[in-house]
């Protein structure tokens, strides 16, 4: 993404505690979320190239 020069155009980083506590009010498996968390912030943050092709199950 392109923005002005020096601005931030990506997030870098989830709120974990925020994802954490809407967990905990909804009484999810915190144990299980914690242990994914870093997988979806580093899908989010860091996106697979648009040129390669995602296999999301629908094969």
């Amino acid at each position: 993404m392109s923005g002005p020069d020096g601005a931030v155009t990506r997030p870098i980083g989830l709120d974990y505690s925020a994802v954490m506590m809407i967990g905990a009010a909804r009484s999810a498996d915190l144990e299980m979320l914690a242990e994914i968390l870093p997988r979806v912030e580093a899908a989010i943050v860091n996106p697979a190239d648009e040129e390669q092709p995602t296999n999301c199950g629908d094969e």
